[in-house]
């Protein structure tokens, strides 16, 4: 995706405005901690305002000066210029090497699996006024990545990133069903019984096609907990850790593509009583402000064709139809 591409040339010793012209202008370098501008990269700023540390944990297709994540050990093992240099302070084993007077890449190997996990470059010479740099970070809540980049790509990528490894081909031949082959009510049956531990970017996917079922929509909105993520807060988003942005930002999204009619497929019943369990009269009114924050286009009834889940998804595991193979961890 382009906003990873662009993430991607982002090196020490550069002002803080390269990285605040792509995650906001309005973006402020934290006082205290390191900031997590997203899984994918987290952004330490020295004490001269510029960027000094840069930790990428971007997909394995986005090379950092000759690195990338999912590289074998073999091949830092082979470069004359790094080193060991210790464990970081989740014990992962690192290699290092001095590039410049004003660049080292450091190398995290996964602790399981011989193979790069994260790729740092950093100003040996910064400073910094943090108390902490290591395993902290600031809260940061302007970045939506539920709305980022092309989703096909996207989802591509994933499929990408959690093929190998004993993952198996068939993520990559599931993310192809989903964008050429699966019809919406195939797609349907898959995503609202999607294991959510095997990556949100399916979920992601699906609401943003034009064709998206309004049932599917509705089903993925209530299953992310609207209640906890978005109610409780009164939709503001400054109110949750970043480990909650995602729901946050998915409910969001799908509350107003409703809200816009932006999805005009209606063949799938949908029941809003059996949606979460959430939707009786005692939450109802616990929540001041209920319609306001879920209009009833959220939870409207539609009259249609009634899926059988038990013998819809009769051979599927975490959401993956029979037909894909699927491996170990999750997959």
């Amino acid at each position: 995706m382009k906003f990873y591409r662009d993430l991607a040339k982002l090196r020490p010793g550069m002002p803080f405005s390269a990285l605040s012209d792509i995650i906001g202008q309005d973006t402020k370098p934290p006082p205290k901690a390191p900031l997590k501008v997203c899984m994918e990269l987290k952004v330490a700023i020295d004490a001269s305002g510029n960027l000094g540390r840069l930790e990428f944990a971007l997909p394995k297709s986005f090379v950092i000066e000759g690195f990338s994540r999912k590289m074998p050990l073999e091949a830092v093992l082979a470069d004359p210029r790094f080193a060991p240099a210790g464990q970081d302070w989740l014990g992962a084993p690192i290699y290092a090497a001095k590039v410049t007077d004003t660049l080292e890449i450091q190398l995290r190997i996964d602790k399981k699996e011989p193979f790069i996990d994260r790729v740092d470059l950093i100003n040996p010479n910064a400073t910094y006024t943090y108390e902490r740099l290591e395993g902290a970070s600031s809260k940061f809540s302007g970045l939506n990545q539920v709305t980022l980049g092309d989703d096909n790509e996207m989802l591509t990528l994933w499929a990408e990133e959690a093929a190998p490894f004993g993952k198996s081909a068939g993520v990559k031949e599931y993310a192809h069903w989903l964008i050429h082959e699966a019809t919406a009510i195939e797609r349907h049956v898959a995503i609202v019984n999607w294991n959510w531990d095997c990556g949100h970017e399916p979920l992601i996917w699906a609401v943003h096609q034009p064709d998206c079922e309004l049932a599917t929509a509705l089903t993925i909105f209530w299953l992310s907990n609207p209640y906890d993520y978005y109610a409780e807060v009164q939709g503001d988003r400054t109110k949750h850790d970043w480990l909650s942005f995602f729901y946050f930002d998915l409910i969001v999204d799908i509350r107003q593509r409703v809200l816009d009619g932006f999805y005009t497929r209606k063949t799938i019943a949908f029941d809003p009583s059996k949606a979460y369990g959430y939707l009786g009269d005692q939450y109802r009114k616990s929540f001041e402000g209920f319609d306001e924050l879920f209009p009833p286009p959220l939870h409207q009834t539609i009259l249609g064709i009634v899926i059988d889940e038990d013998k819809a998804t009769e051979g599927y595991k975490n959401g993956f139809p029979p037909q894909f193979t699927i491996g170990r961890g999750g997959y």
